[in-house]
């Protein structure tokens, strides 16, 4: 007869890597994962929310266009899309611990107009429309460095 055993035994070192990984995930937060999450945010500003952003009303367009020409939707001096898309804008911040990341915005202070709109503006998420998107990257990502040799 002929067979093929497997002994698990091979895979323990490799099975307590990867937990040692799965319980320390600070590290995976400050760098792949905050890549992924920024790369989704800039995503969002640089299709005006995936299309789905309302249009500027005629007369703002005409005057941005005059004051600030080819500027798209939200960067117009590109304050929000800095503190937003990285994590050394004087206004942005990033916290992780092993079990959460948190990502955002402290400033400008007119960037909670832009997420949830106002009488006067339409919203423009960025943050929920990046949430929504960030799940399959994300997990990508994080099966790259739960599994990458060592």
């Amino acid at each position: 007869m002929y067979q093929i055993r497997i002994d698990i035994s091979i895979f323990n070192s490799r099975i307590s890597q990867v937990r040692k990984r799965l319980s320390e995930l600070k590290p995976f937060f400050l760098s792949e994962g905050s890549d992924v999450v920024y790369k989704e945010i800039r995503q969002v500003f640089d299709t005006e929310g995936h299309g789905t952003w309302p249009q500027l009303s005629t007369e703002y367009a005409a005057w941005k266009e005059q004051f600030y020409p080819g500027k798209s939707i939200l960067r117009r001096e590109d304050t929000y899309f800095q503190a937003a898309t990285g994590p050394n804008a004087a206004d942005s911040f990033r916290e992780a611990s092993n079990k959460r990341l948190r990502i955002g915005v402290t400033g400008p202070e007119y960037a909670v107009f832009h997420e949830e709109g106002t009488s006067r503006m339409p919203a423009r998420p960025v943050f929920e429309m990046a949430a929504e998107r960030l799940g399959r990257p994300l997990l990508r990502s994080l099966e790259q460095y739960l599994f990458q040799r060592t």
